[in-house]
């Protein structure tokens, strides 16, 4: 286990006096607040704080909406298990599915997230096993979002005109892309408005870079979309607290006081 001090004196723990839990009790810790449904909860708290701090525009008035592939933490492994009667398992991580994007198969999850359109804060994640559409996943992730969302932003993978109705009758703005189908190509005007929504949604893209870039969420650690949606949250924490510090450190290179 990695043992950072600056992270041991932000967390209250005396470097020098022996104090930090050793692994097992963070990951006992860890699993109790999953049972609990907690981890949704400590993103919410945390993002309340930095909206009181001013670091934060309050609430959410623009949601953009993403997926990314989270590859599980176990390799697929397909067996036969022993009982009455035999079952064909394809791996230890019971809730990993395989899916194809592209070219490539993955197996594992997809982590969708919500992030609001001003700074790109995340506001909310939902992992589900990668097999399932995108487009299933919008009316519970809105569900999700503080009241005060005034549009939705979101790739064609979203676009379904149930999605499309689910937003018109909540007065939500319907920013998701369109998408064209064999023999019926987009309208041009159509496809200006989807070049109008990509110059936004790189908000959200940069957030995944970022969780999977120092927040390893790269890949699963853990098995079951229960922990992978935890360890996307602790990422998504991780991330917004430092675009928090990296707007403070603008601010005084600004010569702009703290909020």
């Amino acid at each position: 286990m990695r043992v950072r001090l600056d992270f041991m004196v932000f967390t209250g723990f005396e470097p020098s006096a022996g104090e930090l839990p050793d692994a097992s009790t963070i990951c006992r810790f860890r699993n109790r607040l999953v049972a609990a449904g907690l981890d949704q909860k400590l993103l919410s708290l945390i993002n309340g704080q930095l909206e009181h701090l001013g670091l934060k525009v309050q609430g959410v008035r623009g949601a953009i909406m993403d997926a990314t592939i989270i590859p599980s933490a176990a390799r697929p492994n397909r067996h036969l298990e022993e009982g009455e009667p035999l079952r064909v398992v394809d791996s230890p991580d019971a809730g990993a599915r395989w899916v194809k994007k592209g070219k490539d198969a993955f197996f594992g999850y997809r982590g969708h997230t919500a992030a609001d359109s001003e700074d790109g804060y995340v506001e909310h994640v939902h992992v589900r096993p990668a097999n399932e559409a995108e487009i299933r996943q919008l009316p519970q992730i809105v569900e999700a979002l503080a009241p005060g969302v005034v549009a939705v932003l979101a790739d064609k993978g979203y676009a379904s005109a149930a999605n499309r109705r689910f937003l018109q009758e909540r007065g939500i703005g319907d920013l998701i892309q369109y998408k064209g189908s064999r023999g019926h190509p987009l309208h041009p005007l159509y496809s200006q408005f989807n070049k109008k929504i990509g110059t936004i949604r790189f908000k959200v893209e940069q957030a995944f870079g970022t969780m999977k870039r120092r927040f390893n969420l790269a890949r699963a650690r853990y098995f079951g979309a229960a922990k992978v949606q935890a360890q996307m949250c602790w990422a998504a924490l991780g991330m917004n607290l430092l675009k928090a510090h990296r707007k403070l450190k603008a601010m005084e290179l600004a010569g702009v006081g703290a909020p």
